[in-house]
C-alpha cells in the first residue's frame, strides 16, 4: 500500500505531465487553473495543525510553477480577470507561505508561492488574517521579499475591494475600526521603506496607500484636514505623494499617481451620500493629478492601464465634468493615439461593469457617442491607407523581381554567347 508522500508524488508528477498539454489560450489556461486548484485542494493537508514540510512540498514544486505561467498567460490575455482560485484558507495556507520564507527552500518556490497568494479570493475575514500574520512577522521577513509581499498583499487587498464590493461599502458605513491593524501594518511597512535603499523605497507606497484605504477613521480625518493627523505619520504619506507628483523624477511621479488613482478608485466603492473621508479627500486629488495627466505637451504617463483607472474612476466621481472636460482633452484632432486609446478602453470597461447603484452608467457618455464614433472612423481610414500602401509596395516588389531576373537571364545567355 503507498504511503501519502508517495501518492502525492504520483500525482503530482501526472499534473505536471497534464499541464503542458494546454495551448496558451486564455480558455485553456483557465481550465488548467481550475484543475490545478482542485488538485491542490486535494492534496495539501486539511488539517489546521498539519505542517507541509519539505519532502512533501518538492513535489507540488512543478505543479504551483507550471500554475504560475497559467495564471500569467490569463493575466496578460485578458481584459478582465476571469476568476479567482478560491482556495481555502485553512487549506493552502497564507500562514505556512509566509512562515516557510524564513526556511532553506529553493528561491523559484517561494517566489512562485507567494504570486499564488494574489490570485486568492479574499473576503473580510480572511484579508483581516493575512494582515494579522504579516504584522506579526514583519521584523523576520528578509528584505529580499518585502517589495514581492508588498505587491501581493495590495493587490489581495484591492482583490476583497474589486470582488466583494458590499463588504467593503457595508464597512466603510459602519465606522468600525478592520480587523487586522492596517494601522499597524502601515508603520512597519513604512519602516521597511525608510530602511530599504532609496532607489527602492517608491515600490513601498502602493501598500502603504491602500492599508490607508482600510483605516476609514484616520482617512476621514485627513479628509477634513485635523490638524494633528496632517502632522502625524499618516497625514505626511499623503502630502508626500502629492508633493512627489509634481516632481521630476519619472519613477516616483509614476507611482505616486498610481497611489493617488487608488484613492480615487477606492472611493467609487462608497456613495457620495455617506460623507466618507474617502469622498471628502478626492476632489483636490482630481484638482491636482488631471491637468497634469491630460497635458498633451508633456505626457508624464504613458501606462494605458493607469490612465484608464483615472479616466473610469473620474468619470465614477464626476460624469458631468469629465464627459466635458476630460474627455474633450482625448477626443481632439491633435490628440496623441494613446489619450484615444484610453478614452476607448475606459468606455468598454464603463460598458461592460455593472455600476454600484450611485455610480453613473454608461448612458451619462452618450452626449459624445458622434465625436467618439469619429474615432473609429478615423482609425479605419489609416488601416485602408496602410494596406493601399502595403500592395503598391508588393506590386513594386513584383517588378522588381521580375526584372531583376530578366536581367540575369540576358547576361547568362550573353555569357555562352
Amino acid at each position: 500500500m503507498q504511503t501519502h508522500g508517495q501518492m502525492l508524488k504520483v500525482m503530482c508528477q501526472r499534473v505536471k505531465n497534464f499541464l503542458p498539454l494546454f495551448t496558451d489560450s486564455t480558455y485553456c489556461s483557465t481550465c488548467v487553473v481550475f484543475v490545478a486548484s482542485e488538485f491542490l485542494e486535494q492534496t495539501i493537508p486539511h488539517e489546521r495543525e498539519t505542517i507541509v514540510t519539505f519532502s512533501k512540498t518538492r513535489h507540488l514544486k512543478p505543479v504551483i510553477k507550471c500554475l504560475m505561467k497559467k495564471l500569467e498567460i490569463i493575466k496578460q490575455n485578458s481584459k478582465k480577470k476571469l476568476f479567482l482560485i478560491k482556495l481555502q484558507m485553512n487549506i493552502f495556507k497564507v500562514t505556512s507561505i509566509l512562515e516557510r520564507i524564513q526556511n532553506k527552500l529553493t528561491e523559484e518556490f517561494k517566489s512562485n508561492e507567494l504570486k499564488l497568494i494574489q490570485h486568492l479570493d479574499y473576503d473580510q475575514q480572511k484579508l483581516s488574517g493575512l494582515l494579522t500574520k504579516i504584522t506579526l512577522l514583519a521584523g523576520e521577513i528578509p528584505k529580499v521579499y518585502q517589495i514581492p509581499i508588498v505587491n501581493v498583499v495590495r493587490q489581495g487587498i484591492w482583490n476583497w475591494i474589486d470582488y466583494h464590493p458590499e463588504q467593503f461599502t457595508e464597512f466603510y458605513r459602519s465606522g468600525k475600526k478592520m480587523q487586522g491593524n492596517p494601522e499597524i501594518l502601515f508603520q512597519k511597512i513604512l519602516d521597511w521603506s525608510t530602511s530599504a535603499k532609496k532607489k527602492v523605497q517608491y515600490q513601498y507606497w502602493p501598500l502603504l496607500t491602500m492599508l490607508l484605504v482600510l483605516c476609514p477613521k484616520i482617512i476621514l480625518q485627513i479628509g477634513t484636514n485635523d490638524k494633528k493627523v496632517l502632522k502625524s505619520a499618516t497625514g505626511k504619506f499623503v502630502e508626500n505623494l502629492k508633493k512627489i507628483f509634481k516632481g521630476k523624477d519619472q519613477k516616483k511621479v509614476q507611482t505616486s499617481a498610481r497611489c493617488l488613482i487608488d484613492f480615487c478608485k477606492a472611493a467609487t466603492y462608497v456613495a457620495k451620500s455617506d460623507q466618507t473621508g474617502l469622498r471628502l479627500m478626492v476632489p483636490k486629488i482630481q484638482e491636482l493629478i488631471a491637468p497634469k495627466l491630460l497635458n498633451q505637451k508633456k505626457m508624464i504617463i504613458t501606462d494605458v492601464e493607469l490612465l484608464v483607472d483615472f479616466l473610469v474612476s473620474s468619470f465614477r466621481l464626476t460624469p458631468t465634468e469629465t464627459t466635458k472636460e476630460h474627455y474633450n482633452a482625448c477626443l481632439h484632432p491633435n490628440s496623441a493615439p494613446i489619450f484615444k486609446l484610453m478614452l476607448i478602453k475606459s468606455l468598454v470597461q464603463i460598458a461592460q461593469e455593472t455600476p454600484l447603484e450611485w455610480n453613473p452608467s454608461i448612458e451619462k457618455t452618450y452626449s459624445r457617442a458622434v465625436d467618439v464614433k469619429q474615432i473609429f472612423y478615423e482609425y479605419l481610414d489609416s488601416l485602408r491607407r496602410l494596406h493601399t500602401n502595403q500592395l503598391s509596395l508588393g506590386k513594386t516588389g513584383s517588378l522588381k523581381s521580375l526584372t531583376n531576373n530578366s536581367n540575369i537571364k540576358k547576361k547568362k545567355e550573353n555569357k555562352w554567347n
